[in-house]
């Protein structure tokens, strides 16, 4: 199939194309990669009355370091990840996460703000910000005038992923920035998805952050579930023991915080958490 009409539209600068965005109807959606919304118009799943052009931004394209994180802006590439054109606060793992993802024809136009915002549950970048805990950096004009001050907040990855394709994003509003925290001393980092073959989306994600130093560790479990699901109590477990927890413990957790789960599924993604935690402790 062909796209419904629509009209294309670009401006130079982040605060032009914001404001141009305010004043245009709700119909309107950001074009970054392109590489989910191209094919939804295609099928037409998607009918946006006009595309407003946000990939040439060099705003949304660059990372800037603190001294405790590091800001991915939205519109970076996940090859630009892969090829570790940017720094990695996690020592590799997000290169890792960015060379799995589908093949490399989509990793060269997808990017991190465009995976986040349409909120898929099989998206590693789910995953990953879960694990890590970023925050969100969010910015909207408060009205269609130049005058007018430009909003911007920051929001926990948790609050902002409402549900599958749903998100806490504003009319208007666009992800500007990732941030991720730095943590202290080394980091080993787990990951594990199923798929059916190479590029498909998976079924299941299941990634595992250990941060000796700092006493952490984090398990995330996503895309079986709506939104990535934190393991309180694996981590827990984890972190006190240094050893991968039972399948039979994670099945459980994974029960008593997810509803309707077939049981295929639950083994599945059981499988793939002990996988993780293996990963991350070899």
């Amino acid at each position: 199939m062909k796209p419904a009409k629509f009209e294309y539209t670009r401006r130079d600068s982040l605060e032009d194309t914001l404001l141009l965005r305010r004043q245009l109807d709700s119909e309107t959606s950001w074009l970054a990669g392109g590489q989910t919304l191209g094919p939804m118009m295609n099928l037409r799943l998607a009918r946006p009355s006009q595309l407003v052009d946000i990939h040439k931004l060099d705003e949304l394209r660059a990372s800037r370091e603190t001294e405790t994180s590091v800001v991915f802006g939205a519109g970076i590439t996940h090859a630009a990840i892969e090829d570790g054109l940017h720094p990695d606060p996690t020592h590799g793992a997000m290169r890792q996460v960015a060379g799995g993802i589908a093949y490399r024809v989509v990793r060269n136009r997808g990017t991190l703000g465009g995976s986040v915002a349409h909120a898929d549950p099989a998206a590693d970048w789910l995953n990953y910000f879960s694990v890590t805990r970023a925050l969100l950096h969010l910015r909207a004009p408060t009205g269609p005038s130049r005058t007018d001050v430009f909003v911007d907040r920051k929001m926990d990855i948790e609050e902002f992923l409402r549900s599958a394709y749903t998100t806490a994003l504003d009319d208007g509003e666009l992800i500007v920035g990732i941030e991720v925290q730095r943590r202290p001393g080394e980091h080993y980092f787990g990951y594990h998805k199923l798929c059916r073959k190479t590029g498909e989306f998976a079924h299941v994600i299941a990634s595992t952050l250990v941060v000796p130093d700092a006493r952490l560790c984090e398990v995330v479990l996503s895309a079986s579930t709506p939104t990535p699901v934190r393991l309180a109590g694996a981590s827990a477990e984890l972190a006190r023991t240094a050893a991968p927890v039972s399948v039979n413990q994670i099945k459980e957790e994974i029960g008593a915080n997810t509803h309707g789960m077939s049981a295929t599924k639950l083994h599945m993604s059981a499988i793939a958490i002990h996988r993780s935690m293996s990963e991350a402790l070899a």
